[in-house]
């Protein structure tokens, strides 16, 4: 018969529960949306900061993992991470080599609605007019990569793993103590 084994049985439950590494994690992911935040680009011609405003943290766990989310659910978010057409391809320095990216090669025209003409022109589009002189469109082959997302969890990767083993070490030691 094995003395105090429950005990040891309490011990060992307490160090599978991942729930435990919950509150670490969220602080982690909180690190890496400051950085993401402080990186993503604004257009400040039209008061910017929606990108910014768009960059969420998350935290999901099962009985055996748990995950750490840093994200953004805006629908033009890749084309700024990774760049788009021709000049995204020749200047997407930055991005995550996990990612295979596969660029447009020609260049294409936006309508005229799509945006105000400070705008176009802050991007360096071609203003496109017609006959009678009013725009009809935007001309573009593309824009350069702007990564934000990725750079923010490779340039704190030391950071979420402190936090990550600060926790570690906290549960061993309530196990051990």
């Amino acid at each position: 018969m094995v003395e105090n084994l429950d005990k040891l049985e309490a011990k060992l439950d307490k160090l599978a529960d991942i729930k435990q590494m919950i509150p670490a994690m969220k602080k982690a992911m909180l690190v890496v949306q400051g950085a993401a935040k402080a990186l993503a680009p604004t257009n400040k011609n039209s008061g910017g900061g929606a990108l910014r405003g768009s960059i969420y943290t998350d935290v999901e766990s099962t009985n055996s993992s748990i995950t750490g989310i840093c994200y953004t659910n805006l629908e033009y978010a890749p084309y700024v991470e990774f760049g788009t057409g021709p000049v995204g391809q020749a200047e997407h320095s930055g991005i995550s080599p996990k990612v295979n990216v596969s660029y447009r090669q020609e260049g294409w025209i936006m309508p005229s609605t799509a945006m105000s003409e400070s705008d176009a022109m802050a991007y360096g589009f071609t203003i496109i007019k017609g006959k009678d002189g009013e725009i009809i469109g935007y001309g573009t082959r593309g824009q350069r990569a702007q990564p934000f997302m990725y750079p923010a969890l490779a340039n704190n990767r030391k950071a979420v793993m402190k936090e990550l083993s600060k926790a570690i070490q906290k549960i061993q030691k309530d196990i051990s103590g």
